[in-house]
């Protein structure tokens, strides 16, 4: 693979690159950041980036795997679900600076609820939007 393949891919994808950056790696070094100071100032780039998607994974994945249509492109899907993912965190993440003395167990509960909430209302849309699809086929 030659470097200007390289590149048209990372072109081609450049919207699904940088939700995955939005919604996998933003959302973990903001957490780290807020709840672990002196690990997030000691931490190497590199490990920092891996932690940090490994924190929103969970999340993330369950989401894109709700968010799945025959409607439309799998970019698109999976776009729209780590642009979510990363608005839960922002909410979250909102609220724990708004509120200091929010503990890590109430920070994990809400994103869990806010997480399953989502990926129900997700689900309910696909489901859907298949349905209408099939109809009109």
């Amino acid at each position: 693979m030659e470097k200007k393949d390289i590149v048209k891919i990372v072109f081609e994808n450049i919207i699904v690159i940088a939700a995955m950056f939005l919604g996998l790696v933003a959302p973990g070094v903001l957490t780290i950041g807020l709840f672990q100071r002196e690990m997030f100032m000691k931490m190497d780039i590199v490990k920092l980036l891996v932690l940090s998607a490994c924190l929103c994974f969970p999340t993330g994945s369950l989401l894109i795997l709700a968010s799945r249509s025959d409607c439309h492109s799998q970019q698109t899907d999976v776009s729209l679900a780590l642009i979510i993912n990363a608005a839960i965190f922002s909410v979250t993440l909102f609220v724990k600076i708004w509120w200091r003395g929010m503990t890590l167990g109430v920070f994990v509960s809400a994103i869990a609820a806010l997480t399953i909430i989502f990926t129900l209302a997700l689900n309910h849309y696909s489901k859907d939007e298949n349905k209408n699809k099939n109809e009109n086929d």
